[in-house]
């Protein structure tokens, strides 16, 4: 008779665990989505970034957020596979504790890598005469930034583990559960609500410090694209004034209307090469504007999960949510890993060079397989004439 029981009881769990896998469907499916285009996209950005251009601040710091995108790609999203598809039948207590760790590790190192770029942005834009970081310095900043993720992670080791929930069956019969979640302990929960209440506070501030930095760091960059519209058009009529003046002081024709262009435009070339009275070049504005995009998908990505944070820690929503409120709970819950595929289309949108590179590598790519086609065709025509 326990026997019986014990195998009715499996067979119990293992219909509410396929039933509420079955539900979250469209999480699987929205999870395989990101990581997809996260692999592939974060893979093009390391090799551009790591061999194709030139050793910078700019390249550092790409490359950094790059390896935490795509470590959350491969580690931290095939973890959520397991926990949806182990959802009430989760027993594997180190690979619950291992996995949750990485979890916490990758979205806390993107964190404070974003945070470190907004503080680079905003000593490049709007203190320009001052010093700024080097390429040593930005390593070690990068290094500290996933440091400091770690010293922040390193607690889900003890308060993450497989915890027994009570379960009732279609027929209202109670079963036993286990889910990877936060321990239940009453010895812990002061811990882990301290816990909690560090991690939301210093994201809180690194939310906020980021929105006053980029507000500034935008600002300055929409004065400055204004000023030098406006400079490139006194300097073009002054051209114009210029070469007018020319003209009617010079009675017979030579070519001094096209050297007179030809000046103007290498004046307004070199003015707009220089671009240092606000410390600002081409590539830097370029890139700042990158990483403002990459910041503002972050912040707006993170939102959904900061309000589910909260409204679980008074409401206990996990507990409560059933069907497509479910579904949306999960969802939110993990919006946390949108930059992680987002971030590599905005580097191949925003980036001319980048496209243009794999652009040619797949040209080059196409034509060497028509021509090997054309090769293999050639070499068995060939060989039919001869037999």
């Amino acid at each position: 008779m326990p026997a019986e029981e014990n195998v009715s009881n499996s067979f119990l769990l293992d219909q509410i665990n396929s039933e509420v896998v079955s539900l979250l469907t469209p999480v699987i499916i929205y999870l395989s989505v990101l990581m997809f285009f996260g692999l592939i996209g974060n893979m093009l950005v390391l090799f551009y970034y790591g061999r194709q251009t030139k050793r910078s601040r700019h390249a550092i710091f790409i490359c950094t957020l790059a390896f935490i995108d795509l470590a959350s790609c491969a580690l931290s999203i095939p973890a959520n596979f397991l926990d949806i598809r182990f959802y009430y039948t989760y027993t594997n207590i180190p690979l619950c504790k291992v996995l949750c760790f990485v979890n916490y590790l990758t979205t806390t190192g993107s964190a404070f890598t974003i945070f470190a770029i907004a503080v680079d942005r905003f000593r490049r834009i709007c203190r320009p005469l001052k010093q700024q970081w080097g390429l040593k310095q930005c390593k070690l900043l990068c290094g500290s930034s996933f440091l400091l993720a770690l010293i922040y992670s390193w607690p889900v080791l003890i308060f993450y583990t497989s915890v027994e929930e009570d379960l009732k069956a279609s027929n209202g019969k109670i079963v036993k559960g286990h889910d990877c979640r936060n321990i239940t302990a009453r010895n812990y929960k002061t811990y882990y609500k301290v816990f909690n209440f560090l991690y939301l506070i210093t994201f809180i501030i690194c939310y906020g410090v980021i929105v006053v930095v980029y507000s500034r760091v935008g600002k300055s960059l929409y004065r400055h694209k204004r000023n030098l519209q406006n400079f490139r058009m006194s300097s073009k009529k002054r051209c114009m004034k210029r070469t007018a003046l020319d003209k009617t002081q010079t009675p017979r024709y030579d070519n001094s209307d096209v050297k007179n262009d030809a000046t103007c435009e290498g004046k307004a070339q070199t003015n707009d090469m220089k671009e240092t009275e606000d410390g600002l070049n081409t590539v830097s504005f370029k890139y700042t504007l990158i990483m403002l995009v990459i910041a503002a998908v972050y912040l707006i990505s993170l939102l959904p999960f900061f309000i589910i944070v909260i409204l679980n820690a008074f409401l206990k929503m996990k507990d409560s949510a059933q069907g497509g409120a479910l579904v949306a709970y999960k969802i939110g819950e993990r919006s946390q890993y949108l930059p992680c595929a987002a971030n590599a289309i905005i580097y191949g949108f925003l980036n001319a060079q980048f496209r243009k590179y794999y652009r040619s590598e797949l040209l080059l790519c196409n034509r060497c397989k028509v021509s090997n086609d054309n090769l293999l065709s050639s070499s068995d025509t060939t060989v039919t004439t001869k037999l």
